[in-house]
């Protein structure tokens, strides 16, 4: 790596902000449309907003600030109604991955056990945690649909179960663990059970098929739940919220912070950005259920009209699409998303099955959907075929 010399005088704003601009040139910008494998998208115009009125703001010491720990109670507020909660209590968070450490070590610490059981679908975020806390993780196989395997479950959950971790929205393929199922087997051992559903959480509360699992609060066995506004919420990033049952779970994770205004801490970061709650809480009051229902809607029917044109070109997809989330079989995998990298596109892979994934966010058009199957109909014509 090499080293940029420290300026002793500083350089005057004008030169900084061109300098900003060759830097912003370097990065990928959600405008262009060729973004297909982020779970992220361009913030709502009125989330941006919210967001720089209150850049200076720290939640992290909320007697200061106590308008947006207003808006932080209201935004958990709207999540719990969201999801069918009715004496929830939460925080908002930097992401899906604090909000699961977050949960996995509330769970440690309330049950005092250290095994939590997930399947190979699960994100990244339970191997730092596992690893962080020093637990023990069972990672269990797939089922035949690619789900946390029930099955499987009932052969090593025991009493000696700190916590059970399923996915709404899983990261590689969408799809909805069988949460119900796994709440059943759980309870009888007196295990919690945790639903990570950063993605799907502003997903599936807006999508009108009740042959979907039920994966929120309206199972007893559901003691957290983890959704990302920064996702499909359409904040600013970082924005995240974990949403726990009852507030005596909340003070399983506190300490003590005798400096602040507030004695007691009860995330696991200190700095706290209130900038992102004023975002989500913006934008949120000013797209309401409706609002959101358009935007999904409007997802789901370009993931349709995707998994439709694949199909038609001869490819399969994994499965059909859960979420706003399609993942192609190809037997030339890496060559055709490299050929297609090379076009400008913006992709990734899922290992469990190998195949071409994309996410089809609100910043994604029609128009670039139907640019992509031409440059992926030639591609694929030329390795696959």
């Amino acid at each position: 790596m090499s080293h940029i010399s420290f300026n002793k005088k500083g350089i005057s704003e004008e030169e900084l902000l061109k300098e900003l601009e060759e830097f912003l040139k370097m990065d990928t910008s959600f405008s262009e449309g060729k973004i297909l494998n982020s779970m992220c998208t361009e913030p709502h115009p009125i989330a941006k907003k919210a967001h720089a009125l209150f850049i200076n703001a720290n939640l992290g010491n909320p007697g200061l600030y106590k308008g947006t720990a207003e808006m932080e109670r209201r935004v958990v507020s709207f999540l719990a109604q969201l999801l069918h909660g009715e004496k929830v209590e939460g925080h908002i968070l930097s992401g899906g991955t604090e909000s699961n450490i977050t949960a996995i070590y509330t769970a440690r610490n309330l049950t005092g056990k250290k095994e939590v059981i997930f399947a190979e679908s699960a994100h990244f975020s339970v191997s730092k945690a596992l690893n962080f806390l020093a637990m023990k993780g069972q990672v269990l196989p797939l089922d035949e649909n690619y789900l946390f395997s029930v099955e499987a479950l009932k052969e090593v959950i025991t009493k000696k179960t700190a916590l059970v971790f399923c996915v709404a929205g899983t990261t590689e393929l969408g799809l909805v663990d069988p949460v119900d199922e796994i709440c059943a087997v759980a309870s009888d051992y007196g295990v919690p059970v945790h639903v990570d559903a950063a993605f799907g959480g502003f997903v599936l509360p807006f999508l009108e098929n009740e042959e979907r699992p039920v994966f929120d609060f309206r199972n007893e066995g559901v003691f957290s739940i983890s959704v990302d506004p920064h996702k499909m919420g359409l904040s600013t990033i970082p924005s995240g919220a974990l949403l726990m049952r009852d507030k005596r779970y909340l003070k399983k994770g506190a300490v003590d912070s005798p400096y602040l205004t507030h004695t007691k801490s009860y995330t696991i970061l200190g700095t706290r950005s209130s900038a992102a709650v004023a975002a989500t809480y913006a934008v949120m009051r000013h797209l309401g259920l409706e609002g959101y229902k358009k935007i999904v809607e409007r997802c789901m029917e370009n993931t349709k009209f995707l998994a439709e044109k694949v199909r038609s070109l001869g490819y399969e997809l994994v499965v059909e699409p859960v979420t706003n989330l399609a993942c192609i079989r190809l037997k030339n995998l890496e060559r055709v998303k490299k050929r297609l990298e090379e076009m400008g596109w913006k992709l990734s892979v899922a290992r469990h099955p190998p195949s071409l994934r994309l996410v089809i966010m609100p910043h994604v058009r029609r128009e670039m959907l139907v640019q992509f199957l031409e440059d992926f109909e030639a591609v694929a014509g030329e390795f696959e075929k």
